[in-house]
């Protein structure tokens, strides 16, 4: 999907600013999701331009600094300049919700075909790596929760920790 809207941006990113914006809207929200940063559509939709701290690679959401990779950050600066901004103009200043909802189904339907019509929530929890496979948002907050009880556990044992033991045996 994020494939086939870049390649419609980018062939008149003027004509197309809207696109632009959905890409930025679906890299945010899977960065926060694969952050486990709990966001709303309306939460990214009221970003402004003075939440993204490009020095520092940071992005501010609910008051709460999630670092942004060196290449989100590039586009970001690319999207927005890289002079100090002062202004509090939105981040994605043409979408709104209905927009938004419409153009990530038109766009899905086109890319993936009938059948397959994607709505901006899907894009607000973790991409499912599996071609074709959807999990209900229900099994994915379950999935969500038991991966915060096991990594709190202390019977948790990390992949670094078994490396180690074995090295230690063979040597």
């Amino acid at each position: 999907m994020l494939f086939a809207l870049i390649k419609q941006f980018s062939l008149a990113p003027k004509k197309h600013q809207l696109l632009g914006e959905i890409i930025l809207f679906i890299w945010l929200a899977q960065h926060c999701a694969f952050n486990d940063v709990v966001v709303t559509l309306e939460d990214l939709l009221a970003l402004k331009v003075t939440d993204v701290v490009l020095q520092e690679q940071q992005i501010i959401v609910h008051e709460e600094a999630i670092p942004l990779p060196g290449g989100l950050t590039n586009i970001l600066e690319a999207w927005i300049g890289a002079e100090d901004r002062v202004n509090k103009r939105r981040l994605l200043p043409s979408l709104t919700i209905d927009n938004l909802g419409d153009n990530i189904a038109k766009y899905s339907k086109k890319a993936f075909g009938a059948d397959w019509q994607l709505q901006p929530r899907d894009f607000l929890k973790r991409v499912h790596v599996l071609y074709g496979a959807r999990i209900v948002a229900d099994v994915g907050y379950q999935l969500d929760y038991q991966k915060k009880v096991v990594s709190a556990s202390p019977y948790k044992v990390t992949m670094h920790i078994v490396k180690q033991d074995i090295l230690k045996t063979l040597s």
